[in-house]
């Protein structure tokens, strides 16, 4: 029974949105032709992950006083978001990869069973 919970959870989140354009579907269609483990590494690995790395990063050094710190503080707290921001990254390339299916994939219906104008 909870199975389905996922699935039925993006039809009714995309039944939220306006269909999609041809335009956007032809962009769709080129980006699926690279292959689902491209996008995951490409845009959720290296463009959210690294961005994200950065940011927490930046944020981090920026936000602690400077001083009583040792070299080791920053060392750990790169290395931390080194191992923590690519799995990020990757779930959330995984689960950007299924919306997009869900959002580009067969005409949608919303929750009531009524196809979406």
């Amino acid at each position: 029974m909870l199975n389905n919970v996922p699935v039925i959870s993006w039809r009714w989140y995309c039944s939220l949105f306006k269909p999609p354009n041809e335009a956007k579907r032809r962009r769709w269609e080129r980006i699926k032709a690279r292959g689902k483990r491209n996008f995951i590494w490409r845009v959720g690995v290296l463009q959210f992950g690294g961005v994200m790395f950065v940011l927490a990063t930046t944020h981090w050094f920026l936000s602690k006083p400077i001083f009583p710190r040792r070299p080791i503080d920053y060392g750990v707290e790169v290395i931390i978001g080194v191992l923590c921001w690519p799995v990020t990254g990757y779930i959330w390339g995984c689960t950007m990869w299924n919306f997009y299916e869900t959002y580009f994939g067969e005409p949608r219906e919303n929750v009531q069973g009524v196809p979406h104008n």
